[in-house]
């Protein structure tokens, strides 16, 4: 066993370390008795302290009651084990410690001491384990330290569906819905040496792979310009509880657009100026009779963006152009590198510039500003006109009349 001491007390060490036990008086007995019985444990002088102190802990763990192997297996050579703080709250002792044994994850525990060296407290995690695949249901723990008397444990499971089949943990080509179950725990350690849950949050919810709703085939690209259906719209992500740490919903809202008549079918999604993939999304009704909506957004790559920039927040990342029906070619263009634009339209006034046959021109715009004789760019939470225009015959042509909203 290799043992990496960080701290000039040996006993700490052996104590800690034998510590990874629930929270069970029984336990405690024995733990204290185990080491108790090797002689002279206590003394700082002893030579034989290490082997005793391994003595005792491998004399503990034999236990039936006690067999811990699958969280500190005392027979594998690459045992690791370190200590990372050691505080004084009153007349306890607070103990953080990591350890791991070669495996995907390493574990952090917290322990508290009486000034007799009598363990009171402890608390045992898994951490920081690798995922090979996002596709096997790895899911997450972690904990998150506050001060050395408090921290919140996250523990995150998953659970994998293929998307097209629905068979529970197969997942054919990562297009996978991922079933989440979060559980955040916020733990105190008190004057007496007792850690407790002061609160806990729970929630499910359904993110899928980064491979999920992505353009998977071609659709036709026979629509003509002046049948296409354009605009922008916003992403949202919210969340049960502001202490939990997954979203629970992502989805499109405040959706503007050339024209609203979209009943079924898909969308195309684009992303504007992030990198993130384009999006197929299937048209739902809206509660709007006015609009139309689109399914929640489970790509795991939406989900996870926190790359937020001025004037947009976690849960108002970005937002998006659309497209219907979806071009898989179309792409955005750039306002600022255009050189015709509609009469009283400026690249500060184009939200979205869309090229949907690959010749690098816009072919399509939908644009917001100030309402008014003077046309200045839109501001956010203001009321605004918009106006779209498509390219035809080497001109611009406007196809919806401007509009309050």
């Amino acid at each position: 066993m290799k043992f990496k001491f960080v701290v000039n007390t040996i006993l700490f060490s052996s104590i800690v370390f034998s510590s990874c036990t629930e929270n069970n008086n029984h336990e405690k007995n024995d733990l204290a008795s185990s080491i108790d019985s090797v002689d002279n444990v206590y003394s700082m002088q002893d030579s034989l302290l290490p082997s005793k102190i391994e003595t005792g802990l491998k004399t503990y763990f034999s236990l039936p009651q006690n067999n811990r192997a699958w969280m500190v297996d005392y027979s594998q050579d690459d045992t690791y084990f370190n200590i990372e703080s050691i505080d004084t709250l009153d007349n306890i002792y607070v103990v953080w410690s990591n350890f791991s044994m070669g495996s995907p994850c390493n574990g952090t525990q917290i322990s508290t001491f009486d000034l007799n060296m009598k363990i009171i407290d402890c608390e045992s995690f898994f951490t920081e384990c690798d995922c090979p695949s996002e596709c096997e249901g790895c899911g997450f723990k972690f904990i998150k330290k506050h001060s050395y008397k408090s921290f919140t444990y996250t523990d995150i499971t998953d659970n994998v569906i293929e998307r097209n089949t629905g068979k529970t943990n197969e997942c054919e080509d990562c297009d996978c819905i991922i079933m989440k179950n979060e559980n955040t725990s916020n733990y105190h350690v008190n004057a007496t040496g007792q850690i407790t849950i002061t609160n806990a949050y729970s929630s499910d919810t359904k993110v899928g792979s980064q491979y999920t709703q992505t353009m998977t085939e071609q659709p036709g690209d026979s629509v003509k310009n002046q049948e296409l259906i354009w605009g922008i719209a916003s992403v949202v992500r919210t969340k049960i509880n502001r202490n939990l740490n997954l979203w629970n919903k992502v989805y499109i809202e405040d959706i503007r657009s050339s024209n609203n008549s979209i009943e079924e079918g898909y969308v195309i999604v684009i992303p504007i100026d992030v990198k993130l993939p384009t999006l197929k999304l299937k048209v739902r009704k809206s509660d709007d009779s006015n609009l139309f909506g689109l399914e929640d957004i489970i790509n795991r790559q939406y989900w996870d963006y926190d790359r937020i920039r001025d004037g947009y927040s976690m849960y108002y990342p970005f937002e998006v152009a659309f497209l219907y029906p979806p071009i898989e070619k179309a792409k955005l263009v750039n306002p600022t590198t255009m050189n015709d634009f509609p009469e009283n339209i400026n690249a500060d006034l184009v939200k979205v510039a869309l090229d949907t046959n690959q010749d690098n021109h816009a072919d399509l715009l939908f644009c917001e500003f100030t309402c008014g004789d003077t046309r200045l760019p839109a501001e956010r939470g203001l009321h605004n006109c918009s106006a779209s225009y498509v390219w035809s015959e080497g001109k611009w042509s406007i196809t919806s009349s401007e509009n309050f909203r």
